[in-house]
Parts: structure tokens; C-alpha cells; sequence
């Protein structure tokens, strides 16, 4: 049932609920009227009726437009913040390298704090649109040159509202990509698709189809996961290798990571809204790759240094 409610359009909701409001105020005064007789009864009542849809009308176009300006509200607050503190973050790094006042420790704790507050924003503007709790992180690679079945993955950070009890598997346990088919579906060049994210409403029913019609399992390093999450939106933090300096590579990608947000609610990532979903989360992971390259990249200089 719930899945067949997720498929019908937002507009036809909309007109039902105005039409059921409708309906409402016409029974009633059906009921009021029927008890007189007369045809100037009737045409007062329907002016009444008139005047009452009119009524409904407007605050029900108010509404919707209160609704509409929240969210683009709160989507341009999350974005202004997003290039301001990546603006900021860039230079500042920058600064502390060119003044030798940095070190590894003060450099990763400076960009683990800011993008923890761009995954929080990121919630906060997808949680307008979906309406349901969600939560974000980065997941670095650790080593890159590897062979796929042998890269490993590392949590570099979450947002701020994040059950901070889901890291605890990663203490003791290795993340390795192939063991997750999340994040094995955008780099496996033998998938079945073109698509450079993974995108499921409900993992539950995409497990379950996948065992069904490919005979696949799906895979997922937590056991636990079904604890923590239902459906999950998964992009590259990436840029093409031809755009990277002397590189003769092309058609191909240089992943940084992955940018990931996912829900316990399993209507928080509709079919219907995956491309617009799926490009708000890709905007955010090109402006991570920037600063994140500049990480890595300072990150390495220092490491030489010492």
C-alpha cells in the first residue's frame, strides 16, 4: 500500500484534498438548506457555495505557496553556506600552509569540522524536500591505485546529527568497497547500467529483487544496517581524469570518495524525485572534491616534509 501511495503524483494528492474540502462544505450546507424550500433559498446558497470554494481556494493556493517558500528558503541558506564556507576553508588552509603555522592534526580536524557542517545543511535542505529525518558522510578511499577488490574505504565524517553509534563497526572491522554493493555499483566498470550513482527508495525490496532476478546478493559490511537506514543515495566524489593536469587518461574518473545520505524512512528517496535528488547531492560532491584534493594535497606535502 505504501508503496503504491509513493506513486501517485503530488498535484493529484493536492486536488483531492481540495476537492474533499470541498465536498465537506457543500454537504453541510446541503444539509442546512434542504430543510427550506424556496428558489431564492436557492440561489443564496449557491452563492454561498461560491463564495466558500473561493475561500478554500486561496488558502489552499497560500498554503502551498508558504510550503514552496520555505523550501527555496532553506535551499538557498544551504547553498550561500556551502560556497561560503568552502570559499573560506580553501583560503584558510592556504594561509596556515603559506605562514607555516599547520600541522596534519590541525589541518584534518579544520576540514572534518567544515564539511561536517555542509553534511548537516545538506540534511537539512533534503529533509525539506523529502520530509522525512535523513543523515550524510564522507567516505574516503584509502588506497586508490588498488585493484577494486582490494580498496578500502574510511569514514572521513558525518553530519552533525548522525547516530554517532554507527561508527563503532568500523573500529574493529575493515570496509572494503567490493563488500558493498552501494558503492561497487559506480565504480565496477561491468554493472548493468551508465549510472554513476546508486539510488534505492527501499534496500529492503531492491535485496529482495536483486536475489530474485539476478540471483545476486546484496551486500553490505555492516550487518546491521537495516538498523540505521532504508533507502540510500550514493555519489562519487569525483572529476575527470582529462581534466586533471598530464594525464592521458580519458573516459575514465579520478574518486576522491563517495558522498552518501540515506533514511530510516523508506518515502524519503521517491522514484519520481531521483534526478532532482541526485543532482543536489552531485553539486555538493564537486565542491567536496576541491577541497578535499587540496586536503590530500597538503596532506601529502607535509607528509614528505616530515
Amino acid at each position: 500500500m505504501e508503496r503504491l501511495f509513493n506513486k501517485i503524483p503530488l498535484w493529484v494528492i493536492n486536488a483531492l484534498s481540495l476537492i474533499s474540502a470541498i465536498l465537506t462544505i457543500l454537504t453541510t450546507f446541503v444539509t442546512i438548506f434542504s430543510l427550506f424550500k424556496g428558489w431564492k433559498k436557492n440561489y443564496i446558497f449557491v452563492f454561498f457555495v461560491l463564495c466558500l470554494f473561493i475561500i478554500v481556494l486561496v488558502l489552499r493556493i497560500r498554503k502551498y505557496q508558504k510550503i514552496a517558500f520555505d523550501i527555496q528558503l532553506k535551499t538557498s541558506f544551504v547553498y550561500h553556506r556551502l560556497t561560503h564556507l568552502s570559499r573560506d576553508l580553501y583560503f584558510d588552509v592556504m594561509r596556515y600552509h603559506k605562514d607555516q603555522t599547520e600541522n596534519i592534526r590541525i589541518l584534518t580536524d579544520m576540514y572534518k569540522s567544515q564539511l561536517s557542517f555542509l553534511l548537516s545543511y545538506l540534511c537539512e535542505m533534503m529533509e525539506k524536500y523529502c520530509g522525512q529525518k535523513t543523515s550524510s558522510c564522507i567516505k574516503l578511499i584509502a588506497h586508490p591505485d588498488a585493484k577494486i577488490e582490494d580498496i578500502t574505504l574510511t569514514t572521513f565524517c558525518r553530519s552533525m546529527a548522525s547516530d554517532t553509534t554507527r561508527g563503532l563497526y568500523e573500529i574493529n572491522h575493515e570496509i572494503k568497497l567490493a563488500d558493498n554493493t552501494d558503492f561497487l555499483y559506480i565504480v565496477d566498470p561491468n554493472r548493468d547500467s551508465n549510472l554513476n550513482y546508486f539510488y534505492k527508495g527501499n534496500l529492503k525490496d531492491y535485496a529482495k529483487e536483486l536475489k530474485q532476478k539476478q540471483g545476486k546478493k546484496y551486500r553490505n559490511t555492516n550487518p546491521n544496517w537495516e538498523d540505521d537506514y532504508i533507502g540510500t543515495i550514493v555519489v562519487p566524489i569525483q572529476i575527470e581524469h582529462k581534466r586533471l593536469y598530464d594525464s592521458p587518461l580519458e573516459e575514465s574518473f579520478h574518486i576522491i570518495g563517495f558522498l552518501c545520505i540515506d533514511s530510516k524512512s523508506s518515502s524519503a528517496f521517491l522514484k519520481r524525485q531521483e534526478q532532482a535528488n541526485v543532482d543536489m547531492l552531485k553539486s555538493f560532491a564537486d565542491i567536496m572534491y576541491i577541497l578535499l584534493s587540496q586536503y590530500q594535497h597538503y596532506l601529502k606535502k607535509m607528509s614528505e616534509n616530515s
